[in-house]
């Protein structure tokens, strides 16, 4: 049987979707998580890091899949995740694995909004990841205040058809990096909405040269590995799972102020990524 691998943003990854229990458990049932993340200090980050990368990641979606499957799996999702490191950071990841042992591998990419990019930082001297909420909000914040003018071009000043692009370059990267070591997937928006991808009538949103008219648009991905949250578009420009169930059903937020995946919705949409995987037919049944 196939392993999994998984990777996406904090929809994937959980962000708050069990804190409360695991506070509880380590005796700590009062402590919020915004009062956390907004005052942790460095002697937290051992607390910190075990519910990111142990506690929460043995509950969360890509866990729920998994044993949905009866298969193992990896899962390289991560919060305030951009298109840009989910593509490439799936292609980094694989490359560790002899060629003959990614095919073993079915990935399962939940792509996130398209207003995020990724930008190397001397401050951090890392790559970090950046979306539009970080404009306006770099005073104390040493790696912002040094991408500030990154920020107010790249993402302020784009248009939509700009941060498109993007998102498809990276799905034709890592999608063709997938089919070139015979791997399969399953593709799905966690984040957005059409507006993100289809323009005004009167905006031609073309992805080729004129003469190539709007092929490129209607087949640069194989629509039959991709989820569909709605039956107007193709599934990469449409709908997703946020726009269409989660901002439809308010109970499936983790709370009224972090609207968030709670347990019951990574649940219900595990359920639906495991039939889409056996309806594919890529070695599950």
């Amino acid at each position: 049987m196939k392993k999994l691998i998984f990777n996406g943003c904090s929809f994937m990854a959980g962000d708050e979707i069990v804190w409360k229990d695991y506070c509880i458990q380590n005796n700590k049932p009062d402590l919020n998580w915004y009062d956390f993340l907004t005052h942790k200090t460095p002697t937290d980050t051992a607390f910190w890091d075990e519910y990111r990368y142990d506690y929460r990641m043995k509950r969360n979606l890509p866990s729920m899949v998994a044993k949905h499957l009866g298969t193992t799996h990896i899962d390289l999702s991560g919060d305030g995740y951009s298109n840009d490191i989910i593509a490439l950071g799936t292609i980094n990841y694989l490359l560790t694995l002899p060629p003959e042992e990614r095919k073993n591998y079915h990935a399962c990419i939940g792509w996130t909004t398209t207003a995020r990019v990724m930008k190397y930082t001397y401050t951090a001297k890392c790559f970090y990841n950046l979306h539009i909420n970080h404009i306006g909000h770099n005073k104390t914040d040493p790696i912002l205040n040094e991408l500030d003018e990154y920020l107010t071009v790249v993402i302020g000043k784009s248009y939509d058809e700009d941060i498109f692009l993007n998102f498809t370059k990276n799905i034709i990267m890592l999608e063709n990096f997938l089919i070139a070591n015979g791997m399969t997937y399953t593709f799905y928006k966690s984040l957005g909405t059409p507006k993100d991808t289809s323009p005004p009538a009167d905006r031609n949103m073309i992805l080729a040269p004129p003469f190539v008219k709007y092929a490129a648009r209607e087949t640069i991905t194989n629509h039959d590995n991709w989820m569909r949250f709605d039956d107007e578009h193709l599934p990469y420009m449409g709908d997703s799972w946020t726009s269409v169930i989660l901002k439809q059903n308010e109970h499936l937020f983790v709370s009224k102020q972090n609207e968030h995946p709670n347990i019951e919705a990574a649940s219900e949409l595990s359920k639906m990524i495991n039939n889409k995987i056996i309806l594919q037919n890529v070695g599950f049944n």
